[in-house]
Parts: structure tokens; sequence; C-alpha cells
């Protein structure tokens, strides 16, 4: 994953490291290096064997934050408050957005600056994406439902999300 976590304009990496305890490191000096956990910042969340890392700015500080989604249930936890300790769902969201086997996608869907959470279904081919922010979905008259026709899906397909412009041709 790659996030802005140090609000310099330039993204970093970021990587989950799995095991039976899956914990994220984040390469906050931009180094390429993990030293230690003063020095880069390791989430002390510890997640489950199966969830995937997200990174989002949550909160509209151009600092990118991280967070957890569990595919096996559609949860998301997100650090809002960028402290790296463990979620707690009073102070940082724990969201149920998405169904089993989703993969998740974040992005600023709406040009606010705000990172909003999202899904694509592997099985069908579709996105669902969290247009008002709530952090719950709200059907597609609310929030966005999409399905790229003529395209074929096929297993292994993974979701892409970016800041995309057109380019016009040169001949």
């Amino acid at each position: 994953m790659v996030g802005d976590w140090t609000g310099t304009g330039i993204d970093k990496v970021g990587e989950m490291v799995s095991g039976q305890t899956p914990k994220l490191y984040l390469d906050l000096n931009g180094d390429g290096v993990l030293q230690n956990c003063n020095i880069d910042g390791c989430l002390k969340f510890v997640g489950v064997v199966g969830d995937l890392p997200v990174a989002g700015d949550w909160t509209g500080t151009q600092t990118a934050k991280a967070g957890l989604f569990r595919p096996s249930t559609g949860e998301w936890f997100l650090d809002v408050n960028g402290n790296l300790q463990s979620y707690n769902c009073t102070i940082d969201k724990c969201l149920k957005f998405g169904a089993t086997g989703d993969r998740p996608v974040v992005g600023d869907w709406t040009g606010t600056g705000i990172a909003n959470i999202g899904v694509y279904r592997p099985a069908t081919g579709e996105w669902f994406l969290d247009l008002n922010g709530n952090g719950q979905w709200d059907g597609c008259g609310v929030d966005a439902c999409i399905q790229f026709l003529g395209i074929d899906k096929k297993d292994g397909d993974l979701p892409v999300v970016g800041t995309w412009r057109q380019v016009e041709a040169v001949n």
C-alpha cells in the first residue's frame, strides 16, 4: 500500500507482514528500509489472517492513515486519528461495508479531499462506492454501483483506483 504518511506531498510505501499476527509497517522517512518502530511506523493493531491493508486520507488533512479490510466479514478498521495504536471504535472507525470475498477500494469519489471506502466484487465485476462517506451502504441511488459493460470478468481480476486524467492523442 502507499500513502503520504507525513503530509509532505510524497507517497511512501507501507507493507502488511502476514503470519499468525499480521501487522502493518509504514516507511515514514521514505528510505525504503524498515529500521524500527520509533523511526518508521508500526501499526500496533493486530489483524487476522486474510486481512488486507488500506490507506486513505480519512479526515481531509492531506495525510494518509492506515486501515484494514477483512474480506471474510466486510469489516473495515480505519486509524482515523493516525496514532498507529489499536483501533478504538469510538475514536477510530469500525465499519461494515461489503460482503464476503469483496476487495477493498479507497478513493476521493466526490473530489472533497477526503477518502471514502468502497468494494470491488470479483464474482460479478461490480463496484460499490460509499459516495456520501457515511460508512454504510445506502443503495445505488445514494451511493454508486458501477458495472463496466463490455469487459469480461476474469478470475484474478483486481481493482485499481487512481486520479485519472484524459490525455490527448498526438498524431
